[in-house]
């Protein structure tokens, strides 16, 4: 139930699809290869963070065809994307105007290097669970945040420096709330 392809495939140019190629270049097939098993290594390609790749493959209905796991991946992105971009509304609702709230959305999505958010590349997946978790720990859901945080570790390296930063934030809410509780 692997996706198998021959040695080599993973070029720029793997799919049957020309028009998909664009979406699937640099790191898609670094995250192909973690479902392949491509490597006989552990700690090569990135082993360690699973959950995208394993994401794109259950969304195109565990097929080991390359094509519909990419095309999965890739609309996974977008869904992704989405969740994210109301995510950084709510957050920049809680400290600007609606205007300023509006220009942060369409910045993030203009910007000439958001083009990673609809490849197939881990980073609207992380951009979206990033956004939650401080959305969760500001609403004083701590376990909702530190799942998240925990996923985002599992989805790429710098999910690592994500929890160090809700800690941070941990570290620096909590003291508040505790003398608010003891003037009560």
């Amino acid at each position: 139930w692997w996706i198998r392809t021959r040695p080599g495939a993973l070029g720029p140019s793997f799919t049957p699809w020309p028009w998909m190629n664009g979406w699937v270049v640099f790191d898609g097939p670094i995250y192909l290869s973690i479902l392949e098993g491509y490597s006989r290594n552990p700690l090569d390609n990135g082993r360690w963070f699973l959950v995208f790749p394993w994401l794109s493959w259950l969304a195109g209905g565990l097929s080991p065809r390359i094509e519909i796991v990419l095309l999965a991946g890739v609309i996974l992105n977008y869904l992704a994307l989405l969740v994210g971009l109301i995510g950084v509304q709510q957050l920049m609702l809680r400290k600007f105007d609606e205007s300023a709230a509006r220009r942060a959305l369409w910045l993030l999505c203009l910007y000439p290097f958001s083009y990673p958010f609809g490849a197939y590349y881990t980073e609207s997946l992380f951009l979206a669970v990033s956004v939650w978790a401080f959305l969760l720990l500001e609403r004083a859901q701590w376990w909702g945040a530190c799942w998240l945080a925990a996923l985002a570790i599992w989805i790429r390296p710098p999910g690592l420096l994500l929890a160090a930063a809700l800690l941070l934030l941990v570290w620096m809410i909590v003291p508040p709330l505790a003398e608010q509780s003891s003037i009560v």
